[in-house]
């Protein structure tokens, strides 16, 4: 469940920062 958590915040990240970038 940790890694599932970690891997779906890592996802969230790299999304909000593509957001903010463009």
């Amino acid at each position: 469940m940790i890694v599932l958590l970690v891997v779906w915040l890592d996802g969230t990240v790299s999304v909000t920062i593509r957001t903010v970038n463009a």
